[in-house]
């Protein structure tokens, strides 16, 4: 074996080692944000569909967020729902965790640390 050769031996490992590990990194990072994505979507749906509910003729607060809870699934457990309800306008705060494959520590550097949405539904009445 050449000089030449022996001085360059174990160089490809350590550039093989790095590299797989920045990609894995990269696709931790990917999934959780699809995780993230998806639960927002879904609080989100489930939120704007009680508010609108609850805005409605009946007006039942509880069975809306009741409904809620149930479409939500598994991300119903962390959730918390603040109603407001003006004279012509109904208000859902709804604050959920995070769902997620990356720690919180580096989450929340993302912007990624909960789910927080506000809906403003016109309550429907008659005239």
């Amino acid at each position: 074996m050449s000089a030449r050769l022996a001085a360059e031996r174990g160089s490809g490992v350590l550039s093989v080692t790095l590299g797989v590990g920045v990609v894995l990194t990269l696709l931790l990072v990917a999934a959780h944000l699809l995780t993230h994505l998806y639960a927002t979507s879904v609080v989100e749906a489930a939120a704007y569909d009680a508010a609108v509910e609850a805005a409605g003729a009946a007006g039942d607060v509880a069975a809306a967020e009741a409904r809620a809870r149930e479409t939500m699934g598994p991300f119903a457990a962390s959730a918390t729902f603040h109603w407001s309800a003006g004279e012509d306008v109904v208000a859902l705060r709804v604050e959920a965790a995070r769902p997620g494959l990356v720690p919180a520590r580096f989450a929340s550097s993302l912007g990624l640390a909960s789910i927080e949405r506000e809906f403003r539904v016109r309550t429907e009445r008659l005239r």
